[in-house]
C-alpha cells in the first residue's frame, strides 16, 4: 500500500479590500455595511382611536360616525387602526342599539301604566 502524500490545500490569500464607491458617494470597504434606511411606517388613525374610545364609553354617535369617517381615510390613505375603527362602530352600534331598546322599553311601559290606571 502506498500513501500519497496529501498536500496541504492552499487557502486563498486574503486580497485587501478595495473601497468601492457607494451612489450616495460614501466609500464602503466592503466590511461595514452601511446602515439600512427604512421607510416609515404609516402613522394610527387618529379617528379609529376616538371612535374605539367613543364605542368604550358610550358615546354611540360619535362612536359610528368616527368610526365610518376612519375606515375611509384608512382605505385611502393606508394608515394603521382598521381594527379600531371597526371595533369602535360595532361598539357604537350596539350602543345605539341598547339605546333605542332601552327608549323603546321607557314607551312600552308608560304607555302600559297610563292604559291600566297607573301613573
Amino acid at each position: 500500500m502506498s500513501f500519497q502524500q496529501q498536500q496541504p490545500q492552499q487557502q486563498p490569500q486574503p486580497q485587501p479590500s478595495q473601497p468601492s464607491q457607494q451612489f450616495n458617494g460614501q466609500v464602503s470597504y466592503g466590511h461595514i455595511q452601511q446602515p439600512r434606511a427604512y421607510a416609515p411606517q404609516p402613522g394610527m388613525n387618529v379617528l379609529a382611536v376616538v371612535s374605539l374610545v367613543g364605542g368604550i364609553i358610550g358615546f354611540n354617535v360619535i362612536a359610528v360616525i368616527c368610526g365610518h369617517v376612519a375606515m375611509r381615510q384608512i382605505r385611502r390613505t393606508g394608515e394603521r387602526g382598521m381594527a379600531l375603527a371597526i371595533i369602535g362602530t360595532i361598539l357604537g352600534y350596539l350602543a345605539l342599539l341598547a339605546l333605542v331598546f332601552f327608549v323603546l322599553l321607557a314607551v312600552v311601559g308608560g304607555t302600559a301604566g297610563i292604559i291600566y290606571g297607573q301613573s
